[in-house]
């Protein structure tokens, strides 16, 4: 008896949640909404050079981190989309070599000294955070100099 019981309970409590009106829960904030990274949105307003770029080449990792000395690793980027150039240095489609600083414990930083594989390798699509220093290119900073470009670090460069 009892089985029938339940089944006729959850029937009856199905129908009735039917008729009801349905609770959502509230929704995700879309990538406009909330960038990835609102330090990434406040570096790229104060950098003087914004650009998308397919990574070409990665420099050679080196033997050990920025400490006494700043540490640079080179990459070669072919540029796809200039969002900002206070110089006016940079075209579509030019290739430009940018060092990026190692600091050990960084965001764009592996666990042995160079950049992080997963971010830093031939054919990925990143945005470059960069200043031109007199006799070439260097990241703003070790945190958000290179990223991946995706919607929300996108979207985060459109923000005034």
């Amino acid at each position: 008896m009892r089985p029938l019981l339940a089944i006729t309970l959850s029937l009856w409590l199905g129908a009735a949640c039917n008729g009801a009106p349905g609770v959502s829960a509230p929704s995700a904030p879309d990538a406009l909404d909330a960038p990835a990274d609102p330090a990434f949105a406040r570096a790229a307003a104060a950098a003087p050079t914004v650009f998308e770029g397919e990574i070409v080449t990665v420099g050679a990792a080196p033997a050990g981190w920025s400490g006494r000395y700043a540490v640079y690793q080179a990459i070669t980027y072919r540029v796809t989309r200039v969002v900002t150039d206070s110089d006016h240095r940079l075209a579509v489609g030019a290739q430009v070599t940018v060092q990026h600083l190692l600091v050990a414990g960084s965001e764009t930083a592996d666990t042995r000294p160079g950049l992080r594989p997963a971010l830093a390798h031939a054919g990925a699509a990143v945005i470059v955070l960069a200043r031109w220093s007199g006799d070439g290119w260097t990241a703003v900073d070790e945190h958000h100099g290179l990223v991946v470009a995706d919607a929300a670090h996108r979207a985060a460069l459109t923000r005034p």
